[in-house]
C-alpha cells in the first residue's frame, strides 16, 4: 500500500462556499483519487453556512468514494471540532492527515504524490 492510500485529506469548511466550490473542484482534477477527501462542515444555519454545506453535499454525490461531508460533529472551535475528528473511529485507517482550509487547494496533478 502506498501513502496515498493511507492518506486523509480534511478541509476544514465554514462560511466560504465560492472557495469551497474552487477547492473541490480542483481536488477532483488534480486529486490521486486515491486519499479519501473529508469535509469537516463546522458551521450551520447561518445562509452562507447552509450554502457551503449545500457545495460540500453535491460534490460528495458527484464523488461518494471520495469525497465525504462530515456533519457528525457539532460545530465549535475549529482545533475541538479537527480534534474530535481525528480521534474518531472514521479517521483510525489513516496513517497521514493532510489538514487544509476551504481556501487552499491544489495547482498541479498529483500534487499529493509529490510530497509522499
Amino acid at each position: 500500500m502506498n501513502i496515498i492510500n493511507k492518506t486523509a485529506i480534511v478541509i476544514l469548511s465554514y462560511a466560504d462556499f465560492e472557495s469551497l466550490e474552487i477547492s473541490l473542484a480542483m481536488h477532483s482534477k488534480y486529486n490521486s483519487h486515491n486519499a479519501d477527501i473529508f469535509i469537516l462542515q463546522n458551521g450551520r444555519e447561518t445562509y452562507d453556512c447552509e450554502r457551503t454545506y449545500r457545495v460540500a453535499k453535491r460534490y460528495e454525490n458527484l464523488y461518494p468514494k471520495q469525497i465525504k461531508v462530515v456533519d457528525w460533529i457539532k460545530p465549535q472551535k475549529p482545533y475541538f471540532s479537527i480534534r474530535e475528528l481525528l480521534n474518531s473511529e472514521v479517521m483510525s485507517k489513516y496513517e497521514y492527515i493532510c489538514k487544509v482550509d476551504d481556501d487552499t487547494f491544489p495547482l498541479t496533478v498529483n500534487w499529493l504524490n509529490n510530497y509522499g
